[in-house]
């Protein structure tokens, strides 16, 4: 009976640091998104007046006009 407890144990052990493992993956994943949400928040910023439609040219007016 010994036994099964100790291989539960070592399986419990395991399954902590393999999911430790993943804990630290995300939290390296997560400041990389970070870094790459602010490139992007940066390049949005840079773009937003370039996609703005430039002022209409008052038209002439057809015909004669006497000031």
């Amino acid at each position: 009976m010994s036994v099964y407890l100790i291989r539960a144990f070592i399986k419990q052990r395991e399954l902590l640091s393999a999911q430790a493992e993943v804990l630290k993956r995300l939290a390296q994943m997560d400041a990389k998104l970070l870094k790459h949400d602010d490139a992007l928040r940066l390049i949005w910023r840079e773009l937003q007046p370039l996609l703005t439609p430039p002022p209409l040219a008052p038209k002439p007016q057809i015909g004669f006009h006497s000031q």
